[in-house]
C-alpha cells in the first residue's frame, strides 16, 4: 500500500495554474482498495516558500488518513516542473482537439466545473484523469495499478489559488 500513497502524491500533482503562486492548495479525498482492504485518506498540497534564486517552491504535502498521525513532508519542486498560465487557460479549449480528451462536468467539494476527462495508459496505470483550471490542474483521478491492481480513486475536494 506504500506504493500507493507515492502513486497518489504523484498523480495529485501533475500540473499547477496560475504561474503558479505561492499559497495555491488543493485537498483531495483518496481512496486505495484492492478487492479486501480499502483505506481512505486526506492529501493536501499547498505551495509554502519561492526560492528566486533556485527557481524552486517548497511543496508541502500533507497525509491525513481516516485513523492515526498526518505525515508531512516538504520538497522543492521546480519552476519548470509546473504547469502555468497558458497550458491551463486552454485546457477546456484544447481538450479534444489537443488532448483526445473529453470535456466533462465534474461535481467537487467547491461545486461543479469543466474538466478534461483524459485516459490514462501507461506502464503503471490505466483509467481516467480530470483536469483543469484548479491548483495543480488534478480534479479527479480514477485508476487501477498495473504492477497491484489496486484501484485509485482521487477527488478535489477543496481548493485556494495563492497570491
Amino acid at each position: 500500500m506504500k506504493s500507493l500513497f507515492i502513486a497518489a502524491l504523484v498523480l495529485c500533482g501533475s500540473f499547477a495554474y496560475a504561474t503558479p503562486n505561492v499559497g495555491d492548495m488543493a485537498s483531495y479525498d483518496v481512496t486505495i482498495s484492492n478487492g479486501t482492504t480499502v483505506v481512505n485518506q486526506n492529501v493536501m498540497r499547498k505551495l509554502i516558500a519561492y526560492d528566486a534564486v533556485a527557481k524552486a517552491y517548497a511543496s508541502q504535502t500533507t497525509i491525513k488518513p481516516t485513523t492515526g498521525e498526518a505525515r508531512v513532508s516538504t520538497v522543492a519542486v521546480t519552476e519548470d516542473s509546473i504547469l502555468g498560465d497558458a497550458f491551463m487557460t486552454n485546457i477546456i479549449p484544447k481538450c479534444v482537439s489537443d488532448m483526445d480528451g473529453v470535456v466533462e462536468s465534474v461535481t467537487t467539494g467547491k461545486g461543479t466545473m469543466q474538466a478534461c476527462k483524459l485516459t490514462v495508459a501507461n506502464a503503471n496505470a490505466t483509467g481516467f484523469q480530470w483536469v483543469g483550471a484548479v491548483p495543480f490542474g488534478v480534479i479527479k483521478t480514477d485508476v487501477t495499478m498495473t504492477a497491484s491492481k489496486n484501484h485509485l480513486v482521487v477527488k478535489l475536494v477543496d481548493y485556494t489559488f495563492g497570491k
